[in-house]
C-alpha cells in the first residue's frame, strides 16, 4: 500500500540509538561514553526527524494530494525534537545556563527518558499489530541492516577513521595494528571496515 512506503522508508533508515546506542555507550565507557554518544546524538536527532517528516509527508501520502514542500517544511519547522535540539544548541553556543531549581529536575528527566522509552515501546507492542505488520517490518529490517552495513561502513573508511587518527593523534598504521591483534586477515583500512566495523553495523 502506498501509505506504508513513508513507514517502509523509516524502518530502514531510523535506528534504535537513542534506545540502545547512548545507554551502551554508558555501560561500556561511563559518564565520557555518554557524553561522546549524546554529541552524536545532537546531529542525527534532527536529521532523522527531518528525514521522517520528508518520508512520511511525500510517501505516506494515501490521498494522492499533490506533494507541498511549503507543507512538508512547515512540518519540519513545526517538529518538537527538531525545536528542542535547535534550543539545546542556541543554549549551548550562548552558554544559557539555568537556575538549580529548574537545572536539577531537568537532568532528573533527561536521565529518565531513556527507559521510560523503552518501557512505552514496550507497553504499545501487541501481538495483533505485530502480526499484521510482520511483513513490512521484516523488509525493513532487512533493508535498514544492509543498507546502514554500506553506507557506515563507507563513512568509517572514508570519513570516521581518518578523522579518528586526526582527533587522537593516532597514525592509522597503529589502528588497523590493534584490529590486526584481534583478526590476523586485517592489514589496511578496508580490511579493517569489513572484519571489525561492518559486523557491528
Amino acid at each position: 500500500k502506498k501509505d506504508r512506503v513513508g513507514v517502509l522508508v523509516q524502518a530502514i533508515f531510523r535506528s534504535g540509538y537513542s534506545l540502545i546506542g547512548i545507554p551502551l555507550a554508558g555501560s561500556l565507557y561511563g559518564d565520557e561514553g555518554i557524553m561522546a554518544a549524546t554529541i552524536l546524538s545532537a546531529a542525527l536527532i534532527p536529521c532523522f526527524n527531518v528525514l521522517a517528516v520528508i518520508s512520511l509527508s511525500a510517501l505516506g501520502n494515501e490521498g494522492g494530494e499533490k506533494i507541498s514542500v511549503k507543507k512538508i517544511i512547515l512540518d519540519i519547522i513545526k517538529n518538537p525534537l527538531i525545536i528542542a535540539s535547535a534550543l539545546g544548541a542556541l543554549c549551548a553556543a550562548f552558554k544559557i545556563t539555568f537556575p538549580e531549581y529548574v537545572d536539577k529536575p531537568m537532568k532528573a528527566l533527561g536521565s529518565a527518558a531513556t527507559p521510560f522509552a523503552m518501557v512505552l515501546v514496550g507497553a504499545s507492542l501487541t501481538l495483533k499489530s505485530m502480526a499484521k505488520n510482520k511483513k513490512l517490518a521484516v523488509i525493513g529490517l532487512i533493508l535498514g541492516t544492509v543498507s546502514m552495513s554500506v553506507l557506515g561502513s563507507a563513512f568509517n573508511a572514508i570519513y570516521l577513521l581518518p578523522k579518528f587518527s586526526q582527533l587522537f593523534g593516532l597514525p592509522l598504521d597503529a589502528i588497523i595494528g590493534m584490529g590486526a591483534k584481534i583478526h590476523g586477515s586485517i592489514h589496511s583500512v578496508p580490511s579493517f571496515v569489513m572484519l571489525c566495523v561492518a559486523p557491528l553495523n
